[in-house]
């Protein structure tokens, strides 16, 4: 992906990660659904190259209380990111995710902690590590 084409990518990542609220009657119900599979779309075609900035890209897109499913296709795409490059991206982007959504700051959160007694439980240690590095305001 050129840098042209990733921020396209991110652009629209980002617009329809919003996902319309069942109360929100300013969208249309066929804009809403089609926001919707262009989100998932949108994840969907991620491979994991694409670097710390289309993880944290993705991390970004959690904008909405209720996903009806969406954001599930985006947390398949994070495991799709070696491992240290997820790790970074959650550390970066988990102040800002904790202020806006805490929900989703948490699924996050214990998705890394559920990797207890399995082959992916060294990641807790590598984002304790990366935690303890990073500024105060972030550890905070």
């Amino acid at each position: 992906m050129t840098y042209g084409e990733f921020d396209e990518w991110k652009r629209e990542l980002l617009f329809n990660g919003i996902i319309v609220q069942d109360a929100d009657e300013s969208v249309p119900w066929p804009d809403r659904e089609d926001r919707f599979n262009r989100y998932v779309k949108l994840v969907e075609g991620v491979k994991g190259t694409e670097g710390l900035e289309g993880a944290v890209a993705i991390i970004q897109s959690f904008q909405s209380p209720q996903d009806y499913g969406a954001y599930q296709a985006a947390f398949h795409a994070l495991g799709r990111f070696p491992r240290e490059t997820y790790l970074a991206a959650l550390i970066h982007e988990l102040p800002s995710l904790i202020q806006r959504q805490p929900d989703w700051a948490g699924d996050l959160l214990c998705g890394l902690a559920n990797s207890v007694g399995t082959r992916f439980e060294r990641d807790i240690a590598e984002f304790r590590q990366l935690l303890a590095a990073a500024q105060p305001s972030v550890q905070s």
